[in-house]
């Protein structure tokens, strides 16, 4: 089992070593951690077999420092000095043993002489130092932790190594004997002295008498117990009862065999793991997990060895047989040469955090050792390369024999310098520079090299990496070594894919505690960073970018201003915040080369992008004219195919400019989104892409209507974006998109702002011929919310435009007058339309019908609005009921418009005196609204006034002024003071209080006088 610890084997390298006359040993030699290791195989158990293994070991090998016997052993159920539990899977690693079969014969029996052997007496100083570390909790802990991690590493390769579960640990008493007893007993049965040669399940042994262990019962079993002058006891044990009385004897903790044909050959360290309880009970089903530990165990020892005054947080498992490894560090075969380090870069002082990327960065590549290359890609600016930074310089602290070498791949020259200076520190030849990469990559993967860490930073240009024309890509030029790794920073998902064959790590930004520190290491003035909510909104701006923040605290250095100060520069307009982050800075700790301000280093991405995937690049376009929050996936262009714009989104993402958020839906960084914008003022095409989003929006806009809401609501924000920033574009398009956008708002409650777009879409449209059916359904739904506004004479007025009576002159105050002609205008309309009317009158009309129905029912709608201006009431009141009946069959009951007409509908009932049917229909109303609106608003609260009035009608005084308390809470909350809807609400609320005051009073006074 020791032999899945091996990091490297030399016979993979061609290098056999020879044996000793007469040694018939058989070796296996290689490297685990920073040791060379020689693996001996024993033929077979026991101390004599070891004694003969030793014996042809010190011939062939005479630079032997420690011996290290790792195997199974039995134990003893508790601790004798700690009292603590030793359970199945335990590794116990141990100097100490008492050999058990070394004694005197008596006549009344065997008496051992308990010879102790101390294996630390043989021990180093460096050896009894690491024992001594090892003693310390802390230590105990990282060494068991290491000892897990690796256990891990070998379950994935091994699943049969898997831990056998709690309920097939199972302990039983020192005087139950595993023999049978329910069945009838076999010839060992039978036998007084031996013991059933069949597992516990076969014969039976009961469950009943196991044991409760309170490891167990908590599943603390975590494979790791360290021992230090806890002796084993050399011989097999299958007695509960003999264990237990030698055990408090000799204060031992475990049985094994093989330690005393080594013990006077080598300073020897057993390492161990408990596969049973040296008891009658035998079960070889703990022994492949058993062996695994110790196997583990025997690295984490060696790790530790290595780099004793070394903090290590990484985890850890144990297992192994009775394989014996024998470390050495000097072996003149097989030495490396002295490690070399070419890091052009200095150490970041303010480098903080990453704690858990370090850490993965370790576990993948050099302690479960998955892949021999690693790619970390992310967002420009995001710390990749000082990521990769701070691990060089804590591998070369913490693995000496690693190599390390620094090489960029930000251009060709670079490349190719990085190489020469490589080639000269290994002292190769470079006087023929055409051949210089195939000879530092001979090199590099010979063993003449050892183990080397090399980090290829700025794998950004595809054309440099992977061209194949001319003398071949760099990728397949870059050394590939078994026991060296490749480390590579992209800002590309698919490069760092292609480059680590999908080995790669997402370095996404700081979170706001090491975005914190980070500030504060950078501007090193304790004063400017007291105010923690500015800070908080320093680093909210920022992203909590690494680039972003080194060049703010730059800027606020050099110009001695305040973060305060800095802020507001910031806000103050996109303009001020996008030069803010195109001021270029020094910064020792990145390439001369690299592009140090935020802004400038995305565009240079953004142009690498528009040159290799154009519908990308239109994206990004795209992108920058919407907002940068909440876009949902059906508003992006789609090139020609989804097969095509899937592709593309996939590289924006794996550039990190777009950050998936679930259902289809994307944010883009903030900064990002202005640099994109800056990109797109570069290369002066600002009116041509904002004219292009405002027609792909009308060609994706979803329907409208409540039912769709689910589409619709996500488009608001970013069509109310575009039309902001195209307030001077005159166009037929931009007209059609102020129209969708005020049918949504519309449908959504948001009436204020759904006027201000239709105002804005009327204004455009008055450049269109009178008889256009775009102008005119434009100046019909502007009529419509100018009624809900209460502006009756500017509806009445729109509507004169929709029957084409331009040619119309009415006195300016002639409300009256102008009102009957447009009953008139307005009768001829709905008139050719009633035939058609009464055919679609049916339930749920097909969609295709749905919007032309819609417009014939709000043409007799505007017309009872006008019959009740000149208070024509019968007329008014019979045209809504008809207009309800039909919507109420044919549109589901939160359709806005049913609810609009239901309204209108409960009001002429009120005028006419019909309170009860007016309470019925507004009822209805109000709590559909109550229902639908996500926030109180406008609509509600007249919905909420015209309730309390039929309820005020019929006698219900209670409930009405109950009502119109909730209309003034919601016209408070959605209107200004100063609004004459929120005032004449609150004053009608005073009246009805007063007046039902008034009402109680005279009726408790007529009580009285009744008395």
């Amino acid at each position: 089992m020791v032999e899945h610890m091996f990091d490297h084997f030399w016979d993979d390298d061609g290098f056999t070593f020879g044996k000793a006359a007469g040694d018939q040993n058989a070796y296996t030699t290689g490297i685990i951690g920073n040791h060379n290791v020689v693996l001996a195989h024993m033929p077979e158990l026991g101390s004599i077999s070891a004694a003969t293994l030793a014996a042809g070991l010190r011939s062939s090998f005479r630079g032997i420092e420690v011996a290290f016997v790792v195997g199974l052993c039995g134990a003893v159920p508790i601790h004798r000095q700690t009292k603590e539990e030793i359970v199945l899977g335990d590794c116990i690693i141990s100097t100490g043993v008492v050999q058990y079969d070394f004694g005197k014969q008596y006549p009344r029996g065997f008496r051992g002489t308990n010879v102790h052997n101390d294996g630390s007496g043989y021990l180093s100083v460096e050896v009894k130092s690491l024992i001594a570390m090892l003693k310390t909790q802390r230590n105990r802990e990282l060494l068991s932790k290491r000892l897990v991690d690796h256990l891990r590493a070998l379950q994935k390769t091994r699943p049969e190594l898997k831990y056998p579960g709690v309920q097939r640990d199972r302990l039983f008493g020192s005087s139950y004997i595993h023999q049978h007893y329910e069945t009838d007993p076999c010839d060992h049965c039978l036998n007084d002295i031996q013991v059933c040669l069949k597992d516990c399940d076969s014969i039976g042994c009961k469950d009943g008498l196991v044991i409760r262990r309170r490891r167990l019962d908590s599943h603390l079993v975590s494979p790791a117990e360290l021992n230090d002058i806890l002796k084993f006891i050399l011989v097999v044990m299958k007695s509960g009862l003999d264990r237990d009385r030698i055990s408090e004897e000799s204060q031992l903790v475990a049985f094994e065999m093989e330690a005393s044909g080594l013990w006077n050959n080598f300073p020897t360290i057993l390492v161990k793991s408990v596969c049973d309880y040296a008891d009658s009970h035998k079960n070889k089903e703990w022994q492949p997990y058993a062996a695994a530990t110790s196997a583990a165990g025997l690295k984490a020892l060696l790790e530790r060895r290595a780099i004793a005054d070394e903090t290590l947080e990484s985890d850890l498992y144990v297992k192994d047989n009775a394989d014996i490894a024998f470390a050495s560090n000097v072996t003149q075969q097989i030495s490396p040469v002295s490690p070399q380090y070419m890091i052009p870069l200095q150490r970041n002082k303010r480098f903080v955090g990453r704690g858990a990327k370090l850490q993965e960065l370790e576990d993948r590549l050099f302690i479960h050792k998955e892949y021999q290359q690693l790619a970390v890609f992310g967002l420009g600016g995001i710390g990749k390369t000082q990521l990769a930074l701070e691990f060089c310089y804590s591998i070369k602290a913490r693995d000496p024999d690693y190599s390390i070498f620094w090489v960029s791949l930000i251009s060709d020259a670079r490349f190719r310098r990085d190489y020469t200076k490589l080639a000269k520190l290994c002292s190769l030849p470079v006087d023929n520079s055409d051949n210089l990469i195939s000879i530092v990559q001979e090199y590099l993967v010979s063993k003449t090299a050892g183990k080397w860490l090399m980090v290829v930073d700025n794998v950004d240009d595809k054309k440099l990496i992977f061209d194949d024309e001319g003398d071949g890509s760099i990728l397949d030029k870059l050394p590939r070594s078994e026991i060296s790794v490749i480390l590579f920073t992209t800002r590309f998902k698919d490069i760092a894919f292609d480059v680590a064959n999908g080995s790669i790590m997402d370095l996404d930004k700081m979170d706001a505690k090491e975005a914190k520190m980070f500030l504060s290491k950078s501007l090193r003035n304790d004063e400017l960073i007291q105010d923690e909510s500015l800070v908080s909104e320093l680093l909210e701006e920022l992203s909590c970018l690494p680039l972003a923040i080194v060049q703010a605290c730059s800027y606020i250095i050099k110009t001695s201003i305040t973060i305060s100060k800095y802020l507001s520069l910031m806000r103050n307009t996109e303009e001020d915040t996008v030069e803010l982050l195109s001021r270029d800075f020094r910064d020792h700790t990145r390439a001369k080369e690299s592009r140090n301000a935020v802004a400038v280093t995305w565009l240079v991405s953004f142009e690498q992008i528009r040159n290799e995937e154009p519908l990308a690049a239109d994206i990004l376009f795209f992108l920058s004219c919407i907002e940068n929050k909440a876009i949902p996936l059906s508003i992006l262009p789609n090139g020609y195919s989804d097969i095509e714009r899937t592709h593309a989104i996939g590289i924006l993402v794996g550039y990190s400019f777009l950050i998936e958020q679930g259902n289809e839906m994307y944010d883009m960084h903030r900064l990002v989104h202005l640099a994109a914008k800056l990109w797109m003022q570069k290369e002066d095409l600002v009116h041509v892409w904002r004219s292009k989003v405002v027609r792909h929006l009308i060609d994706v806009y979803p329907r409208t209507g409540w039912n769709g809401r689910a589409l619709w609501r996500p488009y608001i924000t970013h069509t109310i974006r575009v039309l902001q920033d195209t307030t001077t574009m005159i166009t037929w398009e931009r007209a059609s998109l102020c129209f969708e956008l005020n049918g949504c708002l519309q449908a959504d409650g948001r009436f204020s702002e759904a006027l201000t777009w239709m105002s804005d879409c009327a204004s455009m449209c008055e450049s269109m011929p009178d008889d256009d059916p775009f102008k005119l359904k434009s100046q019909r739904r502007l009529a419509i919310l100018y009624s809900i506004h209460g502006r009756e004479e500017e509806a009445l007025e729109i509507l004169q435009h929709v029957a084409t009576i331009s040619d119309m002159v009415f006195a300016e105050d002639d409300l009256e007058r102008r009102a009957h002609k447009a009953i008139e205008i307005m009768q001829s309309i709905t008139a050719s339309d009633t035939k058609e009317l009464a055919e679609d009158d049916r339930d749920k009309p097909r969609p295709e019908y749905s919007q032309a129905l819609k417009d014939r029912l709000q043409s007799k709608y505007s017309l009872a609005r006008a019959y009740s201006a000149i208070n024509q009431e019968m007329e008014a009141m019979e045209l809504l009921e008809e207009v309800v009946a039909v919507a109420t069959r044919c549109f589901d009951e939160d359709d806005q418009d049913r609810l609009t007409c239901q309204h209108a509908l409960g009001l002429a009932y009120i005028r006419d005196g019909r309170a009860k049917d007016a309470v019925e229909i507004l009822q209805q109303v109000v709590d559909t609204e109550e229902k639908l609106f996500q926030e109180e608003n406008q609509l509600q609260a007249a919905s909420q006034a015209s309730l309390a009035f039929a309820l005020e009608s019929n006698g219900e005084f209670d409930k009405a002024i109950s009502m119109m308390q909730r209309a003034a809470s919601t016209v408070r909350k959605c209107l200004p003071p100063t609004n004459l809807e929120r005032i004449e609400t609150e004053e009608d609320l005073t009246r009805m209080v007063n007046a039902y005051s008034s009402k109680t009073k005279l009726i408790k006074e007529g009580d009285h006088h009744d008395c």
